[in-house]
C-alpha cells in the first residue's frame, strides 16, 4: 500500500517516486530468478552424482536470493504504508530528545540469506547548529525498528551470525560456514553483528525484562551451582607502540564467574525436559549474584519444591549464597546447602599429603575416610581431621582444617543422597568446559573485556538449548530504543 500523501504532508515527510521504482526492480528480479527455477524443473532428467550437486548448489543459491528479494519487497511495501507512518511518529514522539523529519532516504538491509538490498524509508534525526550550519546529530529509521530490522539487519540473519560465532571455534569459522551457505560476510561485519545482538540481550537483562513461558519451575525440585573458570583478558598497554605500529598489550588472567540452574528429576540428575539456564560473567561476584538473583526471583523460585545449592569451598560463594536465599524468601527448610563432595575429598587428600605419611598410608586413610563421608559417619570423619591437624603450626594444614570446620553442614551426603540431591558439582563443572574452556581459553586466545562478556552470554544460552529464549531478549520491545 502507497503511503497516503496527505499523511505525507501532514507529517512533514517528502514526497517520493523513488518507491515505486524500488518495488518494481524487486517484482523484475523475483521474475527473473522464478524463469530460472523453472527452466532448471524442465530441463533435462539425466544426472550424473557431479551434475546433481552442481544443480542443488545452483538451486539453493537461486532460492536464497529469491526469498530474500520477496521479504525485500514486501518489507518495502511496509515501509511506505500509512500504518507505518503513524507507528513511526509515534515511536519519535516517545523518544526523550526532539528529532527532525528529514524525509525518505534510501538505506541499505541486509537479508536473512546476506542479500543486500535498498529501501526507501523515513529518517529521524536530531539537528545540531554548528557554526550556524544544520547538521544531523544521531537518527533513527523508526519504520525498521519497529519491524524488528536492527542494525539495518534481518532478525534471522542476526540470529544466525550470532549463534555460528558461539558455536564454532573463531569467527573465521563463523564466516566460512556463513560463506558455505551462500552468506559472504567479512569478519568486522560478524563481529559487529554478534556484539550489538548480545549487547541488546544483556541490556533486556539488565532492564529486567526476561520472557517467562519456559521458566516454571513450581513443585519442582531446583538445583543451582556456581564456580569461576580461567581466561585471557587483553589490554593496552601505555607508551609506544611496535614498530609495525601495532598497540602492545597486557594478557592478564581473569575469572569468569558462571552458574547453572537446573530442575532434579526423581533419581537426582538433571531433568532432561527442562533446559538449563546457564549465564556467566566477567565482572565480579556480586555482579553474577544479582544476576542469579535476576534469574530467580523471574523463576519465582519461591514456588520450587526444594532448592540445592552446590559449589565447591570458595569463600566468595558461601558468604553471599545463604544471603541470597533469604532475600528471596526461601526459607530455611526449603533449602539445601552442599559442598561438592569431590572438593572436600581432594582436601582431604591434600592435608594427608601435608602430614608427610607413606604413600600407602596416604591411600588407605583416604579411601577410609572417604567412605565414612559418603555413610554419613560426619562425627568419625571430623574427630579424625580435628586429630591430626592438633597442635600443628604449619599454615597449609590450618587452613586444611578450618576448610572442613566452616563447610561441616554441608557435608551430610548420606541424607543428601536419602533425598535423591546431587552431591556434587559436575554440572557446573561441564558447563565451565563447554561455556568457556572450548570457546574462550586457549593457547594464543585473548579476549576484550567488552567482547569477552558479550560471547559468554551467547555461548551459555547456545549450551543450554535455550537460543529462542536468547532470541527473543534480543529482539524484545524494551530494546527499541537502544536498536540504532
Amino acid at each position: 500500500m502507497r503511503l497516503n500523501p496527505d499523511l505525507i504532508e501532514k507529517r512533514g515527510m517528502k514526497k517520493t517516486t523513488n518507491s515505486a521504482a524500488i518495488i518494481a526492480g524487486f517484482e523484475q528480479s523475483i521474475q527473473e530468478l522464478l524463469k530460472k527455477i523453472i527452466e532448471f524443473s524442465e530441463g533435462p532428467p539425466k544426472l550424473n552424482a557431479e551434475g546433481l550437486d552442481e544443480l542443488d548448489s545452483s538451486l539453493q543459491k537461486l532460492t536464497n536470493e529469491l526469498s530474500d528479494l520477496i521479504a525485500a519487497k514486501k518489507l518495502q511495501e511496509s515501509l511506505i504504508s500509512e500504518d507505518a507512518a503513524r507507528s513511526s511518529a509515534n515511536f519519535i514522539k516517545g523518544l526523550p530528545q526532539k528529532f527532525k523529519n528529514y524525509g525518505f532516504c534510501e538505506t541499505t538491509v541486509r537479508m536473512s540469506n546476506g542479500t543486500v538490498v535498498v529501501v526507501l524509508t523515513p529518517y529521524f534525526a536530531r539537528p545540531c547548529l554548528e557554526k550556524k550550519t544544520e547538521k544531523r546529530g544521531k537518527g533513527y529509521y523508526p519504520g525498521l525498528i519497529l519491524l524488528g530490522v536492527l542494525d539495518k539487519c534481518m532478525p534471522r540473519l542476526a540470529s544466525d551470525v550470532s549463534m555460528a560465532a558461539a558455536a564454532l571455534a573463531s569467527f573465521k569459522e563463523a564466516q566460512d560456514m556463513l560463506a558455505a551457505r551462500g552468506c559472504k560476510l567479512d569478519i568486522k561485519t560478524i563481529r559487529n553483528i554478534v556484539k550489538r545482538y548480545a549487547a541488546r540481550a544483556r541490556c533486556c537483562q539488565e532492564m529486567g525484562e526476561l520472557p517467562q513461558d519456559t521458566l516454571d519451575i513450581a513443585g519442582r525440585r531446583v538445583a543451582i551451582s556456581m564456580d569461576g573458570g580461567r581466561m585471557r583478558i587483553r589490554s593496552n598497554k601505555k607508551g609506544p607502540r611496535t614498530k609495525k605500529g601495532r598497540r602492545r598489550f597486557h594478557t592478564d588472567w581473569r575469572e569468569p564467574k558462571l552458574f547453572i540452574i537446573y530442575v532434579l528429576d526423581d533419581e537426582g540428575g538433571m531433568e532432561r525436559k527442562f533446559c538449563p539456564l546457564i549465564d556467566a560473567s566477567l565482572r565480579g561476584p556480586d555482579n553474577i549474584f544479582a544476576l542469579l538473583e535476576f534469574y530467580l526471583s523471574k523463576m519465582d523460585i519461591t514456588k520450587a519444591a526444594s532448592v540445592s545449592f552446590i559449589a565447591d569451598g570458595a569463600l566468595w560463594i558461601w558468604e553471599r549464597a545463604c544471603a541470597l536465599l533469604s532475600r528471596l524468601g526461601i526459607k530455611p527448610e526449603q533449602y539445601t546447602l552442599v559442598l561438592d563432595f569431590y572438593h572436600a575429598v581432594e582436601h582431604l587428600s591434600k592435608l594427608l599429603v601435608l602430614k608427610k605419611w607413606p604413600s600407602p598410608d596416604q591411600k588407605s586413610y583416604l579411601k577410609k575416610y572417604r567412605r565414612m563421608l559418603l555413610k554419613g559417619k560426619t562425627e568419625a570423619f571430623f574427630d579424625f581431621i580435628e586429630s591430626i591437624c592438633r597442635g600443628s603450626r604449619n599454615s597449609e594444614v590450618i587452613r586444611e582444617r578450618n576448610y572442613f570446620a566452616k563447610n561441616k553442614e554441608k557435608m551430610r551426603y548420606h541424607l543428601f543422597e536419602s533425598k535423591r540431591l546431587p552431591k556434587g558439582s559436575g554440572a557446573v563443572e561441564s558447563a565451565i568446559r563447554r561455556v568457556i574452556n572450548l570457546r574462550l581459553k586457549g593457547p594464543g586466545i585473548f579476549w576484550h573485556e567488552d567482547t569477552a562478556n558479550e560471547m559468554l552470554m551467547l555461548r551459555c544460552y547456545y549450551k543450554a538449548k535455550r537460543w529462542g529464549l536468547l532470541n527473543r531478549m534480543a529482539s524484545s520491545p524494551a530494546m527499541l530504543l537502544v536498536a540504532e
